[in-house]
Parts: structure tokens; sequence; C-alpha cells
């Protein structure tokens, strides 16, 4: 059976289990769990070998960038027998069935399947043999799916919070729309160069820190693609920085970590249809101790000749910073130009 390009319909379509009925989800409720979770039904025999262990590669893969070890989700497995009506209000949920008196390999998903914002994977294999084959395959794309629903879901959050003022103000200096969201607050905003910041205080185990979550826009005339390889996008993050995000004296700036270990790493994305590179590594503070995760977004814009950054950072000592990054992330893919 080949199963090497099952999955390519999965990233096209998603199914929605309304029964033909458009009002059908009026009815459902919200879907629950905390962010970031997926629960994976399957029972012990087949988690705690090579099945299991297959699917855990893909979904505990670090998140790059982060100073403490984060995974990109967090996962939770339950027996099948367990899989009640509390756990299917859950937000994300895959269900594993490997059994050999199944006829052949099946596969759905399906949004919204029982209650609201949901997003169900279901995969049932005759053998081991194939269920390997289709996760080898298609385990990147399974995770991305879920990270794709997880930032939409916060986008949706932020676009009801938005800051019509700020939005208005950007679009008139810059050209260009971002979902701005009421927390973020305009600390800088000069001909080519925005800094936003959300600042507030935390308390974890009896202690109080600071915690920030920032984004910059910075853009410059396009010359040639050169400008879009990794070297050339650090080395202008760099420059940029140094002139406009700087601590007590002007000689503590923002820079990039280019540590062994904790280089920034880019891959290609769509922005919104348009071509960008995405880097996520970490920055620090020159001559100071401040620093953390960074990720960036670096698109053209044909119409006005320039290429523009997007840029989220958080500082938050002694705190998880994946969901904090992903704040970011869905503010960063708003971008509109």
């Amino acid at each position: 059976m080949k199963l090497a390009h099952l999955f390519t319909a999965l990233l096209l379509v998603i199914f929605y289990s309304c029964d033909n009925d458009v009002k059908s989800d009026d009815f459902k409720t919200d879907s629950s769990g905390m962010r970031g979770e997926v629960l994976i039904f399957m029972d012990d025999f087949y988690w705690q070998r090579e099945a299991g262990h297959e699917i855990q590669k893909y979904f505990n893969r670090n998140l790059h960038g982060t100073p403490q070890a984060e995974s990109i989700l967090e996962i939770r497995n339950y027996p099948l027998k367990n899989f009640n009506r509390h756990h299917k209000a859950n937000r994300n949920i895959i269900y594993v069935k490997i059994d050999k008196a199944q006829p052949k390999f099946h596969y759905q998903i399906l949004k919204d399947k029982w209650v609201r914002n949901q997003l169900y994977v279901e995969i049932k294999s005759p053998s081991v043999e194939e269920f390997l084959s289709f996760i080898q395959t298609n385990g990147n794309s399974i995770v991305e799916l879920f990270l794709l629903e997880e930032r939409k879901r916060v986008a949706t959050y932020f676009n009801s919070l938005k800051s019509e003022p700020a939005i208005k103000k950007i679009e008139e200096n810059h050209k260009l729309q971002i979902t701005f969201p009421k927390d973020f607050k305009i600390g800088e905003n000069k001909t080519d160069f925005v800094w936003a910041t959300n600042e507030r205080m935390v308390t974890r185990q009896g202690r109080t820190f600071d915690l920030q979550q920032g984004f910059f826009i910075y853009y410059y005339p396009y010359v040639s693609d050169s400008a879009f390889y990794l070297e050339k996008l650090i080395e202008k993050r760099n420059n940029v920085l140094k002139k406009h995000v700087k601590g007590s004296t002007d000689a503590v700036y923002m820079t990039t970590q280019m540590m062994r270990g904790y280089q920034p790493k880019a891959d290609t994305v769509s922005l919104n249809g348009k071509f960008a590179i995405e880097i996520r590594g970490q920055y620090r503070m020159e001559n100071d101790f401040m620093g953390g995760p960074f990720i960036s977004l670096t698109t053209l814009d044909e119409k006005n000749n320039r290429v523009i950054t997007v840029e989220g950072y958080v500082f938050a000592p002694n705190s998880p910073k994946r969901e904090l990054i992903r704040d970011l992330e869905a503010i960063l893919y708003s971008l509109e130009f």
C-alpha cells in the first residue's frame, strides 16, 4: 500500500463534521485544554514501543531559540479505553488505533468535530509497519497542522482585542497593516522603525519577575535577492537594533547570540501568500546579561521596493517561553501591505 502521498490531501482540505448543516456549530461549546497541548489516544502497548516512540519524536522536538529546552507542543497520552466525553472536548486530539482487524489504512482530519475550535486527527492502521511508514512520511506535516491551528486561535483572540488607533497610526506612517493588541504600547515610531512592548510583572514560586514581549518593524530598500540570505539578515538585524534598541547606556544594545549551539536558524515560509524568511534564535544585550528567544519574518514589498522585517522577542527569566513566542508569531504573521 502506498502511503508516501496520503497526507497531501490533508493539507489541502480539512473536512468539517457538520452533516451539511451550516448552523450546527451554533450548538457546540468551545473546546477546552491548555494552549499548545495535544492529547494522543493510543494504547499503551504501542505507545511504549516503536509506534509510540516514532510519533513522540516529532511532537517532542525542541523549539529552537528558547534558553531552556521546551518542546514545540505538549503531548499527553491516554489509552483508547479512556476516550470519553470529557476528552472529546479538548482542542487538539490525535486518535490512533492499530488493529489487524482494521480492513485498510484509514485517516481523516476533522475541524470542530465535537466542539468549536477543535482539530481532530484520526489514524487507523492494520499494522505497525503501515503506521510507521505513514508517520515517517507525514509526521512533520501533522505537527505543522497543529502548530498552524494554535497560531490561528491566538490570532483570532488578538483580533478581538486589537487597538484600532495604533493600527491606523502604523498604516499611515509605514504603509503596512499588522494586528496590534491593546496590551502593546508603541515606544518608538520613527521613519523606518517601530518598537512596541507589553511589559508586566509575573509571580512564580513566590518570586516576582519582569516579563516583556516586544516586536519591531523595520524596512529598507530592496537591492538584490542577497538581502534574504541568513548572514545578510543577521547583519542588518544587528545594525538596526544597535542603533535603536539600547539599554541603560549606548554601550548596552540588542544583538544576536552567535555562540555555537545557539546560532539562529532560517526557514522559507508563506506569509499571507507571499515569500518570507522566518528566523528563530536568541538575542542578547551587549555588555549586559539580558537575553531570550526571538522570531523574525522578512519579506519583499514589491510595490514599494523595500524589504520588510517584523520581529518579536521575549524577556521572561525563569518562565516558560513557548506560548509567549506563539503570541508574537500570531502578530507577525498578520502583516499585510
